[in-house]
């Protein structure tokens, strides 16, 4: 004998309820795809890769740190929003999780924060003097004639132990917002306060050419340091977000629209 299964229809309210948590899953689904990651980004001023105006990242040429970071921000969805602050403050911000992260730092500055691999910016730093100055450095006891301005809880590299010892006592520090650091070491310069100071050759260049102001002679160079974009420590995000930004920045070179960044600020890929 053979028999025909039969099934019973389900009530009404069992394919209202269906179709609800269908609708519902679809729009979680919508929602979480157009989703944006929220990064609060702590920030300085240092043209040509970075530059900012009366606290906020200059609309139309906000420099070529930042531009970078902003083309990344679209191929990844993040919403950028920066905050400037002292540098020595980024540090601290950025490793308690205040911010999630900061831009741009040396690896020697805070090596405990999370960094790429790829970084966004290179600085070669050189020492300035006024032009009827002899002085020129070879060699770390070429400091001990002079007085030297520095940025204070900046790191130069080769010169590093030689400011924290301070035995000549010969090392004048400031501190500030970096824009303001900068014009205090060149106020000291011209009041010869100082012989000489330290800082990132464009940024230096990049800042006189813009103030007009005397022209300053290089008396010798250290050494080139790549800069990165950090992430805080304490952010289980972090990780994630520094692989994101190395895929992102590979795309962006092959793709040609980082060749057209670095031209744009008139700077040689570092890459190459």
């Amino acid at each position: 004998m053979h028999y025909s299964p039969t099934f019973k229809a389900a009530p009404r309210y069992f394919y209202a309820k269906l179709w609800l948590l269908l609708t519902l899953v679809s729009q979680f689904s919508t929602l979480s795809a157009n989703e944006q990651k929220h990064i609060l980004v702590g920030t300085g001023d240092g043209p040509p890769f970075i530059r900012t105006e009366n606290g906020s990242i200059y609309k139309e040429a906000p420099g070529l740190s930042i531009e970078i970071l902003q083309s990344i921000a679209k191929h990844n969805s993040w919403k950028l929003e920066f905050v400037e602050m002292p540098f020595a403050r980024q540090i601290v911000a950025t490793r308690l999780g205040e911010v999630d992260a900061m831009v741009a730092v040396f690896k020697m500055d805070a090596p405990d924060l999370l960094y790429p691999l790829t970084p966004i910016a290179v600085a070669e730093h050189c020492f300035f003097t006024r032009e009827d100055t002899d002085f020129w450095f070879t060699s770390l006891q070429d400091l001990d004639a002079i007085k030297l301005g520095v940025i204070n809880d900046y790191n130069y590299g080769l010169i590093d132990d030689y400011v924290a010892e301070n035995k000549q006592d010969n090392i004048l520090k400031v501190s500030g917002q970096d824009k303001d650091s900068l014009t205090k070491l060149l106020a000291l310069l011209h009041m010869r306060r100082i012989d000489a100071f330290i800082e990132a050759k464009s940024v230096v260049e990049h800042v006189t050419n813009s103030l007009n102001t005397e022209t300053l002679r290089i008396a010798g160079c250290t050494t080139i340091s790549p800069a990165y974009i950090a992430f805080s420590p304490v952010s289980e995000e972090s990780e994630q977000l520094a692989h994101e930004f190395d895929s992102a920045i590979e795309q962006l070179r092959t793709q040609g629209e980082l060749k057209q960044l670095f031209q744009k600020y008139g700077i040689t890929d570092w890459h190459k």
